[in-house]
């Protein structure tokens, strides 16, 4: 009967590098779910608290996120006064 070497598995390194990769993952993944509530604060978005929490609550949804992505970019901003 023969008899197979399996070895180690390629995706089990193991080392640092594989943390500080999975981290750089989470935060570009964070960063892309939270994308429309960061979009509404930067533009003084009217309705940013209201954006962020359809955002957060319904991002997931991928339908949720595109509608609090498209309601972040409609230009019901703050306006700015000018300064004296």
């Amino acid at each position: 009967m023969a008899t197979f070497d399996v070895g180690t598995p390629a995706a089990t390194s193991g080392g640092s590098g594989d943390l500080i990769g999975m981290g750089v993952l989470l935060l570009i993944g964070a960063v892309a779910y939270l994308l429309p509530a960061l979009i509404a604060s930067q533009r003084k978005h009217a309705n940013s608290t209201p954006i962020c929490l359809v955002n957060i609550l319904f991002g997931w949804t991928l339908l949720g996120w595109v509608v609090a992505l498209i309601w972040a970019t409609t230009s019901n901003v703050k306006a700015v006064a000018p300064k004296p």
